[in-house]
């Protein structure tokens, strides 16, 4: 059994109402059909939007089969017209019904139904679309570090630390505050901070006592451990008798 290619056009056009064409894709070889679907487009464009999408993703037989039977000089499987069914007619019914006539023949076919569970002409709800869209969101809140107001942001975003802002503005106002300049008040008080809290260290950076004998008064009045300050020392001439011998 075998379908020779038919290019009928666009089935839907101004001179005439919406009707939906049940197409087979074909093996190139034996030209017995694979797979039975049905479109309102041409079926040139149809069998294209098939392959495109079998060389993004193959989650189904048919875009599994198709990738595999992929020709790199353009050829490939093809794609035949079963029926246009009319305005009036069911294609559901139609489909379902070419494909059980198909696996009678005895067609190896790809589909993983029996057809006719397509939306043709359905509309959402507006909470159906809410409900799809909400399933479909991946990432968190967040809130501003400038404004405190909460913000969406997508995983793709939250991986590179778009997460801190809620705008632009926001993070400009961010960054003009980071950067503003300290008062020579403010600044005096982190030296006499500092200095306080390094006075009131019992122990050096290596865990030396910082009290009794090792204990050295710098005259700029900083405390210096001696056994620190003796290693330095001992370390600085090692270096320089190395230097004056090469």
């Amino acid at each position: 059994m075998s379908f020779e290619r038919v290019d009928i056009g666009d089935s839907a056009t101004q001179d005439r109402p919406r009707i939906v064409s049940i197409y087979a894709i074909c093996d190139p070889a034996t030209r017995n059909p694979r797979y039975v679907g049905k479109t309102v487009g041409s079926l040139h464009h149809r069998l294209r939007a098939h392959k495109s999408v079998a060389q993004r993703k193959q989650r189904l037989p048919i875009h599994r089969w198709l990738f595999k039977h992929r020709a790199a000089n353009g050829s490939g499987p093809v794609i035949a017209l079963l029926e246009i069914v009319g305005v009036k007619d069911s294609w559901q019914e139609r489909e379902r019904w070419w494909i059980t006539e198909l696996k009678l023949r005895g067609c190896d076919l790809l589909n993983l139904t029996n057809g006719g569970e397509g939306l043709h002409g359905h509309k959402f709800s507006q909470e159906h679309k809410d409900k799809i869209s909400q399933a479909n969101r991946t990432g968190a809140f967040f809130g501003c570090l400038v404004c405190r107001k909460e913000f969406w942001r997508k995983k793709n975003q939250i991986k590179k630390g778009e997460n801190k802002f809620c705008s632009k503005r926001c993070y400009e106002i961010y960054q003009a505050g980071r950067h503003k300049p300290m008062s020579a008040e403010t600044t005096r008080r982190g030296i006499l901070a500092a200095a306080k809290m390094k006075n009131e260290q019992m122990h050096c950076k290596r865990g030396h006592d910082l009290s009794g004998e090792n204990l050295y008064i710098h005259p700029a009045g900083r405390r210096v451990c001696k056994s620190c300050r003796r290693k330095h020392k001992h370390e600085y001439l090692e270096r320089s008798r190395g230097k004056s011998a090469g």
